[in-house]
């Protein structure tokens, strides 16, 4: 089925580096895959001059894959709003305290609503927080369905070396060469080697 949006995709879909999100502010494509976040930078933009909306992804029926149930998936629940951390650096210069005070501060209800609704890019994950009126249909949605456990499959949660390298395997795949047995068993091969650095740099026992 993914081979099948090739003919619908932009040209240079399998370009290395192609920014699709300039290409779609620039009107060169019609429709943008991406995440709730959009919907309020693009509301805040000036410079977008067009009608634009948002409609989730179509609903993949029997008819369509003998893997599908015909009902539609529902959002997934993944990173929302502001993700703060602290860097090893923090520990070093002895500032722990303050940085866990800024932590707290910026993520107490009446703190991180102002600034998760005034900005209107993501979903609310504390409670007692508003979402942002734009956003209620996806959170409607996430909080009525089973969301979906998938953040782990994500290229972006694995090493970069890995993940640069399953992506051109996955577009190898796409462009038809390699084939589908391949593909698995090459991004197979990479996700074992990065569970086994993860596992040693991390100190883990998965006994």
């Amino acid at each position: 089925m993914v081979k099948q949006l090739i003919p619908y995709l932009a040209p240079d879909w399998a370009a290395e580096g192609a920014d699709f999100n300039r290409k779609f502010l620039q009107k060169d494509v019609a429709v943008y895959e991406d995440g709730s976040w959009r919907f309020g930078y693009l509301k805040a933009d000036p410079l977008v001059d067009f009608e634009w909306s948002t409609f989730y992804a179509p609903t993949i029926t029997e008819a369509d894959s003998p893997f599908a149930i015909g009902e539609a998936a529902p959002p997934i629940g993944g990173a929302t709003a502001a993700q703060w951390a602290m860097a090893t650096k923090t520990e070093r210069d002895g500032i722990v305290p303050l940085a866990v005070d800024f932590l707290r501060y910026v993520t107490a209800p009446q703190n991180a609503g102002r600034m998760i609704a005034e900005t209107g890019t993501f979903l609310p994950n504390i409670k007692g927080v508003d979402v942002n009126p734009d956003l209620r249909e996806p959170l409607r949605a996430i909080t009525e369905g089973l969301g979906e456990a998938g953040m782990v499959t994500y290229p972006d949660k694995i090493g970069t070396e890995q993940r640069e390298k399953i992506d051109a395997i996955w577009t190898d795949f796409k462009l038809d060469v390699v084939s589908q047995e391949q593909a698995a068993e090459q991004i197979n091969e990479l996700l074992l080697e990065y569970a086994d650095e993860a596992i040693e740099k991390n100190g883990w026992d998965c006994g």
